[in-house]
C-alpha cells in the first residue's frame, strides 16, 4: 500500500475518531460523511486496489441516543429475566412431575413412607446357606421404631435367632428369650430398655387403625405368619403358629405374605430341651443392598420398601398352601430337623442327670420316632432320593443309640 493510500486511511480513521470524542459538536455526522465521499475518490473504483478505503462500519451513536439507549435497558434486562425466571418455574414443575411419576414406579426407601402400605423382604439363611425369603406387608408404612428394629437385621452379622419356642413363636434381631432370667442391670431410671441397650430412643407407636383383618386392629396372634415387636424391649418375632399369650406384650406389625417354605425349616429347627436356642445358625436378614448418592459413595441401605396396592390381607395371601409335599423337599426337611437334633443331642450329653436332661430325652427320643416313620411312607423315589432316605435313616438311628445310654 503506497505512503499517501496509508495516509487518507488514517486520515479516514482520524476523522471518525475525532468525530467520537466531539459528540457534543452539531452536524458530526456531516464531517464523517465528507471524509468518506473524499477518501473514496482519491482512492479510484477499483475495489480489488490496496489503495481501497476500508468501511468504518456503523457510526457510533450520539449522546442524545446512548441515553435513550440506557434508559430503555433496564425494562429490556428485567423482561429478560422475568422471562428465565418463568422458563424456570415450568421446568421444575415439568421436573417434579417426572419424579413423582418415577417415584410410583420405582422401589421406595423408608424415608416418607409412613401410614402407607408397603412390603419388604426378608432371607432367611440356615447355616451359610439362603433358604428363601420371607415377603412381609406393613400396612401402616414404616414408624421410627420398625426401622430401628430391622436395622438390627442388616447382613452379615445381623438378624440371628435367638429362639425358636416349639411351633409358636421364632424371635430374632435381639429379641429376649422368654423366661430367661435377666442377668444385667435394668435400666436406670428414666432410662428406657432401649436407650440402656444403646439405642436411640423413639416415639411410642400410635394405635393402629382399624383394618379388614381384625388381627391388626385387635393386636391379636391367632394364627402363623404375623410379624410382631415387643411392646416393652428390643428386637421382632414371626408367629409359627396361634399363641394368645402375646396379645399382652407385642404389637403385630403386619402379615407374611409368602415364605411357607422357610416357615417350615424354622419349625424343623425349633429346640426340644434344656434351651429355646436353635443348635443350627439361623439369620433373618435384610438383602444386601448398597444405596447410591452418598458423597460419592455406597452405602447399606438399611430397608427397601415396595409400595403395596392394598393395607389388608391375610398370612401367605401370595402363596397356597401344599397338601403334600414333594418327596425332596421333605426329604432336605428331615435331613435339616437331623442336624438340630445331632447338636440338641450333644448338649444332652454334656448335661448332668436331673429330670429336665430326661424330659428332653424323651422329648427328642419320640421326635426321631415320628421322623422314621413319615420317612419310610415316601414311596416311587429314584435314585438319588433313595439313597437320601438311607442317609437321614442312618442319621436318626444314631441318636437314638446315644439317646438310649442317656437313659
Amino acid at each position: 500500500m503506497s505512503a499517501p493510500g496509508k495516509r487518507r486511511i488514517g486520515g479516514h480513521f482520524g476523522a471518525a475518531l475525532g468525530a467520537s470524542t466531539k459528540r457534543q459538536r452539531a452536524g458530526w455526522r456531516d464531517e464523517v460523511e465528507e471524509d468518506d465521499v473524499a477518501a473514496n475518490t482519491q482512492a479510484g473504483d477499483d475495489d480489488d486496489s490496496e489503495e481501497a478505503v476500508l468501511d468504518p462500519g456503523t457510526p457510533l451513536p450520539s449522546e442524545e441516543e446512548e441515553e435513550a439507549e440506557k434508559a430503555a435497558s433496564p425494562e429490556k434486562v428485567e423482561t429478560a429475566e422475568d422471562m428465565a425466571k418463568v422458563a424456570e418455574a415450568e421446568d421444575d414443575k415439568a421436573q417434579t412431575a417426572i419424579t413423582a411419576v418415577n417415584e410410583e414406579k420405582a422401589p421406595a426407601t423408608t424415608a416418607g413412607e409412613a401410614n402407607m402400605p408397603a412390603a419388604f423382604n426378608l432371607e432367611v439363611i440356615v447355616g451359610k446357606n439362603k433358604v428363601g425369603e420371607l415377603r412381609i406387608l406393613l400396612p401402616f408404612g414404616v414408624d421410627s421404631d420398625i426401622e430401628q428394629r430391622l436395622s438390627a437385621c442388616v447382613a452379615p452379622d445381623g438378624g440371628s435367632v435367638d429362639f425358636i419356642v416349639g411351633q409358636t413363636v421364632c424371635g430374632f434381631g435381639g429379641h429376649a428369650v422368654p423366661g430367661q432370667k435377666e442377668t444385667d442391670k435394668g435400666p436406670e431410671e428414666g432410662e428406657t430398655q432401649e436407650m440402656a441397650a444403646g439405642l436411640l430412643p423413639v416415639e411410642a407407636p400410635k394405635a393402629p387403625e382399624p383394618v379388614a383383618n381384625g388381627f391388626q386392629s385387635a393386636g391379636l396372634h391367632c394364627c402363623a405368619g404375623l410379624l410382631t415387636a415387643p411392646r416393652c424391649g428390643t428386637g421382632l418375632a414371626l408367629t409359627l403358629g396361634a399363641d394368645s399369650a402375646l396379645d399382652s406384650t407385642h404389637r403385630v406389625l403386619g402379615p407374611v405374605l409368602s415364605g411357607r417354605r422357610c416357615f417350615r425349616r424354622l419349625q424343623a429347627l425349633a429346640p426340644l430341651s434344656l434351651e429355646a436356642r436353635p443348635r443350627v445358625p439361623v439369620f433373618l436378614q435384610l438383602p444386601k443392598q448398597e444405596e447410591e448418592g452418598v458423597g460419592g459413595h455406597g452405602r447399606q441401605a438399611p430397608l427397601r420398601l415396595e409400595p403395596y396396592k392394598e393395607s389388608a390381607a391375610p398370612p401367605f395371601a401370595e402363596e397356597e398352601e401344599k397338601a403334600v409335599l414333594p418327596p425332596e423337599e421333605l426329604l432336605d426337611l428331615v435331613d435339616l430337623e437331623l442336624s438340630g437334633r445331632d447338636g440338641e443331642v450333644a448338649d444332652l450329653k454334656q448335661t448332668t442327670f436331673s429330670r429336665e436332661r430326661q424330659q428332653g430325652v424323651d422329648k427328642v427320643e419320640e421326635v426321631l420316632h415320628s421322623l422314621l416313620a413319615r420317612v419310610e411312607k415316601l414311596e416311587g423315589l429314584d435314585e438319588t432320593l433313595s439313597g437320601q432316605r438311607v442317609w437321614v435313616e442312618e442319621g436318626a438311628n444314631r441318636l437314638l443309640r446315644v439317646l438310649k445310654k442317656l437313659h
